[in-house]
């Protein structure tokens, strides 16, 4: 192919053709990352409602809580009061949501490698 470098120790032609097509490949899947923070944009936010999401949120919000008397929750992080556990929860994720995006990075490793593992037992894993 035209552009390309002669081939070097051996390689072959479609070694490097094969090469060339893993970095355009490799710089396109790039670029669609890039581009919606680019733009302005950004992810979908995650939703609260669906598990094990909901459960997983609500146990780190209870780990970095306290329930100090009637009317009076803590926040783990700044110390700061509140009338409910609702509040505090509401808090955390608007001042302290680096939780919520580890919570929801482990998720996305544990479906993936769900995946890759129901994959795995198809034809050519034997």
């Amino acid at each position: 192919p035209s552009g390309d470098s002669p081939p070097e120790d051996g390689e072959s032609a479609w070694a490097l053709a094969h090469a060339a097509r893993v970095r355009r490949c490799l710089a396109d899947a790039e670029a669609a990352a890039v581009a919606p923070a680019a733009a302005g944009l950004s992810a979908a936010p995650p939703v609260l409602d669906e598990e094990p999401l909901r459960s997983r949120w609500a146990e780190y919000c209870a780990k970095n809580s306290r329930h100090e008397a009637e009317g009076r929750h803590r926040c783990l992080f700044c110390s700061k009061l509140f009338k409910g556990p609702d509040f505090v929860e509401k808090h955390i994720l608007k001042q302290h949501g680096q939780g919520l995006k580890e919570i929801v990075e482990e998720l996305g490793k544990e479906r993936v490698r769900e995946a890759f593992l129901a994959a795995a037992k198809g034809p050519g894993w034997d």
